[in-house]
């Protein structure tokens, strides 16, 4: 008799539980699954879990996280199921019960060969559990996003590509909104950072806490000569729920029209959603040289399923040409 594949056993009871009303029974169903062998089947379970709202099984999540932790060569492979456990914490909101697994996970490192060398696969999950930490409210979030952000990248024959952990600990400090976690943000931004992706994080946090007196530092970013910084600042005021971010970011329509940073000028007016934003992007297409109009109707495409958008962007085209 052939001998039972444990992924596909593990995956054929995972998918007979897909079934399952009562939560209840299904948490019971996933609480011994969580202790399945391969990391493969851990991940799916962690997902439904979260997917469902199981919260019955966040003390199985928490066990199972804690033994990948003080296992890292243990069977999961580009910490899948690692990640999906944090998320499903997160997802389900775990309380102080998980503070301490959380805290070790911001400090979780796991090394995987590659060629030439090896790889760090547990950047997500540092991040993600800093934010884990911030949404139940822990008194250690803000040490732990600090401990993140402070942490550099490295190349091989052992590489770290930290900056998304570092963007996470930055949606973490802004998640926790208080002045500690402003100055810490603040203090990065006036640092610099190697990542544009991490600035922009930090910047939108800055904005989110302290609105008027983050417009200075996201103005002379904007104005500024490093181009990575500009970008930073474009992002973040796009995507900045406040009535002055098209203003901002208009005032300085001449200068990133004619630079590298056009596209992302043009996505960063449309992200705001205002209707004056709207309206100075849909009157740019008839007066528009080509590929100026082709990059306008680009970022203006996100934005079609709105109410009587797609009309007007047809209507801009038609009139251009």
């Amino acid at each position: 008799m052939p001998k039972k594949d444990p992924v596909v056993d593990g995956l054929a009871k995972l998918a007979a539980l897909r079934g399952v009303e009562d939560r209840a029974a299904l948490a019971d169903g996933l609480a011994p699954l969580l202790n399945d062998r391969t990391g493969y089947v851990v991940t799916r379970v962690a997902n439904l879990a979260a997917e469902r709202g199981v919260r019955e099984v966040v003390p199985n999540l928490i066990a199972r996280l804690e033994k990948f932790i003080r296992d890292p060569k243990s069977n999961d492979s580009g910490c899948e199921a690692s990640l999906a456990i944090v998320r499903a914490l997160i997802a389900l909101e775990a309380g102080y019960e998980a503070e301490a697994v959380a805290v070790a996970a911001t400090r979780y490192v796991r090394w995987e060969p590659v060629y030439g060398g090896s790889v760090d696969s547990a950047v997500s999950v540092r991040g993600n559990a800093a934010i884990l930490l911030a949404a139940m409210g822990s008194t250690q979030a803000v040490r732990c996003a600090v401990e993140l952000l402070a942490t550099g990248d490295s190349a091989g024959p052992r590489e770290a590509a930290n900056w998304p952990a570092r963007a996470d600990a930055a949606r973490a400090l802004t998640m926790v909104g208080s002045d500690a976690a402003a100055a810490v943000l603040r203090f990065k931004l006036l640092i610099d950072d190697s990542d544009s992706n991490v600035l922009a994080d930090c910047l939108t946090g800055l904005l989110s806490i302290e609105r008027d007196a983050a417009i200075p530092l996201a103005v002379e970013m904007l104005t500024g000569d490093e181009s990575a910084r500009a970008e930073a600042a474009l992002l973040a005021l796009g995507g900045w729920r406040d009535a002055r971010s098209f203003t901002l970011l208009h005032d300085h329509a001449d200068r990133f029209l004619t630079s590298g940073s056009r596209d992302l000028f043009l996505a960063a007016i449309a992200m705001t959603r205002q209707a004056a934003a709207i309206d100075y992007l849909l009157d740019l297409i008839p007066q528009a040289a080509p590929k100026l109009r082709d990059a306008v109707v680009a970022a203006l495409e996100p934005l079609r399923p709105l109410p009587g958008i797609a009309d007007r962007i047809d209507a801009a085209v038609k009139e251009a040409k």
